[in-house]
């Protein structure tokens, strides 16, 4: 009987120590791990993330040496909305960045950054619904011809979508904005009297106290945390940066002017989050990252294991 691989995911603190380079003056236990990750035993995948954070590095040899650890690793690509074809990890980035760079996706990205910054309570110089409003102008404004040219595979899901139903969710989703809030997550903390010592809440509790503690202030943020099936990811993401947002392991994503770019930092930490949710394993080196992500998963009923480097060794 062949035994199915195990499905590993790796945040990117630990995909930076499994660089070739890195590995020669690196603590053993890397050693040990790449060992195991490139065994019979498990397969790792990565995805649009993982590429984001590549992206991110200003150094193009960083950049070319995380792309040969992923290769060293026979890392696999995945992306929930479609199998790619193309298998080699230099060609799958090269078609990232080339997607990613286009006028309408940076446009889109641009403004949905801006959203997010101000929901987090970062001064952009306009209300919360201004910018949550020209985040939905810019998603309508792009054509499918471009996304059809840029990424093939939208010829397939093109069947799904039409300008009807792009115009009933902008219409939707901008009714909402109107109550949007403008406070920033410290008076929203002091607001709903939400406990200081929130981090003393185990991982497997953390929702479920803060949720009880929303509600017992208005009944009606119960609707904010229902999800399903097909909306499981993104939902994960939106836990993940709430966990911030109500102090529970949060780390510098109010911080917008440091050249380590925090905030956006914090966003691909959530997105990691989201992404490997129905994975076997995430391996993180990051403490507050793991403690949130357990929570998110807890909530959600996933049964992916968080752990550090040396829980996954013990383990083994």
């Amino acid at each position: 009987m062949v035994e199915t691989k195990k499905t590993i995911y790796l945040d990117q603190n630990v995909l930076t120590e499994l660089r070739v380079d890195k590995l020669y003056t690196n603590d053993l236990k890397y050693i040990q791990i790449l060992k195991l990750l490139t065994s019979n035993k498990y397969t790792v995948v990565y995805s649009r993330v993982t590429l984001m954070e590549i992206y991110n590095i200003d150094n193009d040899i960083y950049i070319d040496e995380h792309l040969k650890a992923l290769k060293l690793l026979n890392a696999i690509y995945w992306d929930r909305l479609f199998t790619p074809n193309e298998h080699n990890v230099n060609v799958i980035y090269k078609n990232f960045v080339k997607v990613h760079e286009g006028k309408f996706s940076r446009s889109l990205h641009t403004s949905k950054e801006k959203f997010i910054k101000r929901i987090n309570g970062i001064d952009i110089g306009i209300t919360t619904k201004d910018s949550f409003n020209s985040m939905l102008g810019e998603a309508v404004s792009i054509p499918f011809s471009y996304l059809d040219n840029k990424i093939p595979i939208l010829r397939k899901a093109n069947k799904y979508f039409s300008k009807k139903a792009v115009e009933f969710t902008i219409n939707y989703f901008s009714s909402m904005s109107n109550e949007l809030p403008d406070f920033d997550p410290v008076n929203f903390r002091e607001c709903i009297k939400i406990d200081t010592e929130i981090k003393s809440i185990e991982p497997e509790q953390a929702m479920f106290v803060i949720i009880k503690a929303l509600c017992d202030y208005d009944p009606h943020f119960i609707n904010i945390f229902q999800f399903d099936a097909n909306n499981i990811e993104t939902k994960i993401e939106f836990f993940f940066n709430f966990l911030n947002w109500i102090g529970y392991y949060s780390d510098k994503f109010q911080n917008d002017t440091n050249k380590k770019g925090f905030h956006a930092a914090s966003m691909r930490d959530a997105a990691h989050a989201g992404t490997a949710w129905h994975f076997d394993y995430i391996i993180s080196e990051d403490y507050k990252f793991r403690q949130k992500t357990k929570a998110c998963y807890a909530f959600v009923g996933s049964k992916t294991k968080v752990l550090s480097v040396d829980e996954f060794l013990l383990l083994h």
